[in-house]
């Protein structure tokens, strides 16, 4: 499912987290003692409580609320890259559990088959030769599709951790700007000292995210040929398997549905199922009373699994 690049802010707005050591507006009222004090122990993160706030000029406020609602963006970038990811994840063991139903398909025909095959019926060995190979052809498609969707997870994987990257770009250059602030206000020189602090972080974090970047795009061109090698496969499998060929088509183009389908495709399974179970309590009769059975394959040519009559590919 093609899906665009992990959650983030516009080229706009990543032109505000690009801010540089310019900025002049920030907070003034943060101490010299205070921030050298921080920045001694380690924590960069340096805040000053809200109530100092009042002092600060409308232009000011209004700047530094632009500059935290930058960081809320990135934030807010953050936690969607999160669902994203949870919701790839889900998709993926939801795969898994349509392939896991396909082999159980092929389980049951090969059954059938033995069973022809002691019958001596070479037709019906045949018939259910065919239909064995259009599943395998149906479950090579599905072993695709997991290679596609792997590679969406690994991405978003990667989106999770760039959408982090950006929260930490935005939040070290608010505060190089509010050490700028007091620097410019010519307070004593260890400000000057915590504001390259700043700067040197503000780097750093910048070149993190720029390597994520690329690991990023890197990620997306494997979902990419990961989907296009699923979509290669899935033209492949044969027509008797329609039914199934345009739900898993359905399933590449459209939007997030895989719950309804695979709830569709259980249906399919458990008729499947008592389908086969009639036919082999058939076949055990005929093989001991003898005599042909036209419901094993009627009317001729490959068995069929619930193929639905009104030629959309999906059933109820």
């Amino acid at each position: 499912m093609a899906y665009p690049g992990p959650p983030g802010p516009t080229g706009q707005e990543i032109d505000m987290l690009k801010l540089s050591s310019h900025l002049s507006y920030a907070l003034a009222l943060v101490t010299a003692a205070g921030l050298a004090s921080a920045c001694a122990s380690g924590n960069l993160s340096y805040r000053v409580e809200s109530d100092a706030l009042s002092g600060l000029s409308p232009d000011r406020q209004a700047h530094l609320a632009q500059l935290e609602a930058t960081v809320e963006t990135a934030r807010g970038g953050q936690t969607k890259a999160e669902k994203d990811l949870a919701l790839a994840t889900y998709e993926l063991e939801a795969a898994r559990t349509n392939q896991e139903l396909v082999k159980d398909r092929i389980d049951n025909m090969s059954d059938l088959k033995d069973a022809a095959e002691k019958l001596g019926d070479e037709t019906r060995v045949a018939d259910a030769q065919h239909v064995i190979d259009g599943l395998e052809s149906l479950k090579e498609a599905h072993d695709e599709e997991i290679d596609w969707l792997e590679a969406e997870v690994s991405y978003y994987e990667v989106g999770v951790e760039l959408a982090q990257a950006r929260v930490d770009v935005a939040d070290a250059q608010l505060e190089e700007a509010r050490a700028e602030a007091i620097h410019q206000q010519d307070l004593p020189s260890k400000a000057e000292i915590a504001l390259e602090e700043f700067k040197i972080q503000v780097s750093e974090k910048m070149s993190d995210a720029s390597k994520l970047e690329h690991k990023s795009a890197v990620a997306w061109k494997e979902v990419q040929d990961e989907k296009k090698e699923f979509q290669e496969t899935l033209a492949k499998v044969p027509d008797d398997e329609s039914a199934e060929k345009k739900a898993l088509t359905a399933e590449a183009n459209k939007n997030r549905e895989m719950a309804d389908e695979m709830n569709a495709l259980r249906k399919q399974i458990d008729r499947l199922r008592d389908d086969n179970k009639r036919l082999q309590t058939t076949l055990a009769g005929q093989s001991a009373g003898g005599g042909d059975n036209p419901d094993l394959n009627p009317g001729g040519g490959a068995v069929k699994a619930n193929a639905p009559a009104d030629g959309t590919g999906e059933s109820d």
